[in-house]
């Protein structure tokens, strides 16, 4: 007979959720590797999205060999967003983070987060580095564009617009934000940037260099599933624009970011008419109600010409320029800074 692991309560305590359906085996591995964690004041509790493999004899094994686990399991399958968005009424230690079932964390992961929340107590999260793995071999990391340090409140959302968020899964959050920590479904897929651009607008951040774990991209995950769908992405370009449009409207996000999100909309409308034609997306989508006639006119010459397919070969050349400007700030660092 196994003995249970037990553990003393330190404080503060971090809940850890890992949303699951269907996947046993990756799931006992994830789960160990939080329990494999150096900081023991934690609990595991995995959201079952009523998994029809052997996820529950899997479940009844890990909790009967640790009293730190815990099983949710839903009645019926309520979909993958509502499965994430189940977490914040969980919440009940003082930080908690999400884990996909996929993924693991490295030990020091908890701890590492930890200190910096008692280095500076006003952080709303502590997101550390995460880099980009396909088929084991790094792609690169969120974070190449982020100098380590403190970061104050708007100070970068700017970077988190551009698409250089960091991975939401390897983010330590407050509880206090718990209600910020929601996936909008109409931004199906991709509405983890828009937590992270909201939270980082309304809070300061801490980002840490410290290799956590991995996010792999092997083509099997929600997003690469998913494939281009060019109306999807108009769908998702126009309904994150108009949250983008609410936060600007209730004072939590700047004239200066909203003109970003403005271009950006307008940039990924671009993408998806190469592709899709932009006749098409007018017809299927909501373009008419979103755009102005005038800005409705650019885009459909814009279009014609596809001159947005210059557009990745320019963002090639900046994303090099900012990574080679975080090296050197890095090269110059002795110790954490602070970003205002």
């Amino acid at each position: 007979m196994t003995e249970r692991v037990t553990h003393a309560t330190p404080s503060p305590r971090v809940q850890v959720f890992i949303p699951t359906y269907n996947r046993a085996d990756r799931l006992e591995k994830a789960v160990k590797s939080v329990l494999g964690q150096s900081w023991p004041g934690l609990d595991v509790i995995v959201l079952d999205n009523h998994s029809s493999d052997h996820t529950p004899e899997v479940m009844q094994r890990l909790i009967a060999s640790d009293v730190r686990v815990k099983h949710v399991r839903h009645a019926e399958n309520i979909g993958m967003l509502a499965n994430f968005n189940a977490i914040p009424a969980l919440v009940e230690g003082d930080y908690f983070c999400m884990l996909t079932d996929d993924d693991t964390y490295e030990p020091g992961f908890l701890a590492t987060a930890l200190g910096w929340f008692e280095t500076y107590p006003d952080l709303g999260f502590v997101a550390c580095d995460a880099p980009t793995k396909r088929y084991g071999v790094v792609q690169g990391s969120q974070l190449d564009y982020w100098p380590e340090g403190r970061y104050a409140a708007g100070a970068g959302t700017l970077k988190c617009l551009l698409g250089h968020y960091p991975i939401i899964t390897n983010c330590l959050f407050r509880a206090g934000i718990r209600d910020e920590f929601h996936f909008h479904p109409e931004l199906g897929n991709t509405g983890d940037g828009f937590i992270l651009t909201e939270m980082c607008a309304n809070h300061p951040v801490g980002i840490s260099r410290y290799v956590s774990g991995s996010w792999n991209n092997d083509g099997d995950n929600a997003s690469s599933l998913q494939g281009f769908d060019a109306k999807l992405i108009t769908r998702i370009a126009i309904a994150e624009y108009a949250l983008y449009r609410r936060l600007f409207a209730e004072g939590r996000f700047t004239r200066r970011c909203l003109v970003v999100a403005w271009f950006k909309r307008g940039l990924s409308v671009l993408v998806a008419a190469d592709r899709g034609g932009f006749k098409a997306l007018r017809a299927d989508t909501s373009i008419d109600r979103a755009f102005g006639s005038i800005f409705r006119a650019a885009l459909s010459a814009a279009a014609a010409t596809h001159v947005i397919r210059f557009f990745p070969w320019l963002l090639s050349l900046w994303r090099k320029h900012s990574k080679s400007r975080v090296r050197r700030a890095g090269d110059r660092a002795t110790r954490p800074s602070s970003h205002q």
